[in-house]
């Protein structure tokens, strides 16, 4: 993995997020449109990048399969006991610490962690960020609405049957039974998955628009966080998995991911209980403008050591 590759991977990423931003400005990018390209990359682009990759990909083992599965569980439960220090650690009002848990464990998997994972490591990596994924899926849904709701959970199993679940689910079947497909269906998925890059930095170009950017600039704490949170945090995890993973396809992709600035999906839910998202928004902001640098740092550093 070259630190050279990923800053030109994330700088084109940045130069897309910026037309977004420029036609937010101009009236020519609304909420209603990017609620709607939301569901597209969501539901359609993302699915499609993943698929298109899995097919192309080289099959992988059971034991490659494993020993994704094992280190997925082992950071997701770093990062669940980090969150819970974090609170603390950072003097956070207690009201907001759930907000900086939701912040440290979920990182943007679907919308810049598929990406610059294919891009940066191509095709081959997309078997082992599915894996990834699937953990994030099936966190956020259980997890993530217990901080949300601070335990008045109403679940059931429909909350797992999203786009994102199944698709990681599918991905890792076809994975393991390197089942063929007619070119055509490959081709579709990969014309609809190269779409995705564009608009989901364009849609976070519009995010950018649309925030009050004192929301960013008059919390301090959140620039301690995004520094421990997506550099140290990554840097450290990275050169440890470094010592007892012996497969750097994973270890490449698992580092990429971890570095991945906060997710929207944490947002979106907090909205959706009409909870008071200033916080969420601004590490969501922050950690994003961010990425181009502190993505480029976690690759050099773990590369060079």
């Amino acid at each position: 993995m070259s630190a050279g590759v990923v800053a030109t991977q994330m700088a084109i990423m940045f130069l897309f997020l910026f037309i977004g931003y420029g036609l937010t400005k101009r009236g020519h990018f609304s909420a209603d449109t990017s609620r709607d390209l939301s569901f597209v990359i969501s539901n359609i682009c993302c699915p499609s990048m993943l698929l298109a990759g899995i097919f192309t990909a080289p099959a992988m083992t059971g034991r490659e399969l494993l020993e994704g599965g094992i280190a997925t569980v082992v950071i997701y439960i770093i990062l669940i006991l980090l969150g819970m220090l974090v609170g603390p650690l950072l003097r956070i009002p207690k009201p907001e610490r759930k907000f900086y848990q939701l912040m440290t464990i979920f990182g943007n998997m679907g919308f810049i962690g598929y990406p610059v994972v294919n891009a940066v490591i191509g095709p081959e990596g997309m078997g082992f960020a599915a894996v990834f994924n699937l953990g994030f899926n099936l966190l956020l849904f259980t997890y993530g609405i217990v901080l949300l709701r601070q335990g008045q959970i109403r679940m059931n199993w429909k909350t797992f049957l999203n786009a994102g679940t199944i698709s990681s689910v599918l991905a890792i079947v076809l994975l393991l039974t390197k089942l063929t497909v007619p070119t055509p269906v490959v081709s579709c998925l990969s014309y609809m998955g190269n779409a995705m890059t564009f608009f989901a930095s364009a849609i976070i170009g519009h995010s950018l628009a649309e925030t009050s950017w004192k929301v960013v600039l008059e919390n301090k704490k959140l620039y301690l966080f995004v520094v421990l949170r997506y550099l140290l945090v990554p840097i450290l995890l990275g050169l440890a998995l470094k010592q007892v993973v012996s497969n750097t396809l994973l270890l490449n992709v698992f580092v990429l991911l971890m570095a991945m600035p906060a997710a929207n999906m944490p947002l979106m839910m907090a909205q959706e209980y009409d909870m008071d998202t200033d916080t969420l928004t601004g590490g969501i902001v922050l950690s994003t403008v961010c990425s181009i640098v502190t993505i480029t740092i976690v690759a050099t550093v773990v590369n060079m050591l």
